[in-house]
């Protein structure tokens, strides 16, 4: 007898993916050029302007990063799956509402951008979406029912413990930001850089 509670998989890849593509791209919207330029200004000053627009850039650079990996993370969870529960679309239902967030907090965080109150904003969402893609990780294991694949309890354990990470990293950021949000910016650069070596490392850990 088939679960009424189950639905097929691919309903809500659809719909992660289209709620992502409307956000990255929204997120550009939110850089905007410098307001009331002179239409006569000489191209000497322009630099000038236009130098105060790099914080708003770096945000949004970093931030469509953050997100891909949101993406990419979520994509590698659902190759685990063959249908989705209850609990499972709850949690992604979640996970989509608080990434359509994001553009709203980056948009905040370019207009203030040294502001430590802002920051606190824009990565407590980045930590709660981490939370949630470790949660539905975490349930996807114990769920015999909704599962593509058997893993062992060790790699389980492991990968457990690598999606806790970017929780951490972030966590960080929140606590340096108290002395010094430029310093605590550039640590979300560390979630980028800690998933290519994850996946590096992951490639070569299959291999063997």
């Amino acid at each position: 007898m088939v679960d009424d509670h189950l639905l097929p998989k691919h309903r809500v890849e659809a719909l992660c993916d289209g709620i992502f593509a409307i956000v990255m791209t929204i997120m550009i919207l939110e850089l905007k050029t410098p307001e009331n330029l002179p239409k006569d200004m000489a191209q000497k000053d322009l630099p000038e302007y236009f130098f105060n627009l790099l914080p708003s850039i770096e945000a949004y650079i970093i931030s469509f990063f953050v997100l891909g990996i949101f993406w990419l993370r979520h994509q590698i969870q659902f190759k685990h799956i063959v249908n989705v529960d209850r609990p499972i679309l709850i949690i992604n239902i979640s996970f989509l509402m608080l990434t359509g967030f994001i553009p709203f907090t980056v948009g905040v965080l370019m207009k203030y951008p040294r502001s430590e109150f802002t920051f606190l904003i824009y990565v407590t969402n980045l930590i709660l979406i981490s939370i949630l893609l470790t949660i539905q990780l975490k349930y996807i294991f114990t769920k015999k029912n909704i599962s593509a694949e058997t893993i062992s309890e060790t790699d389980k354990r492991r990968y457990l413990k690598l999606s806790f990470i970017p929780v951490l990293i972030f966590i960080l950021a929140i606590i340096v930001s108290y002395f010094n949000v430029r310093a605590a910016f550039y640590i979300i650069y560390l979630d980028p850089i800690f998933y290519a070596f994850y996946h590096k490392f992951n490639l070569r850990y299959r291999k063997n």
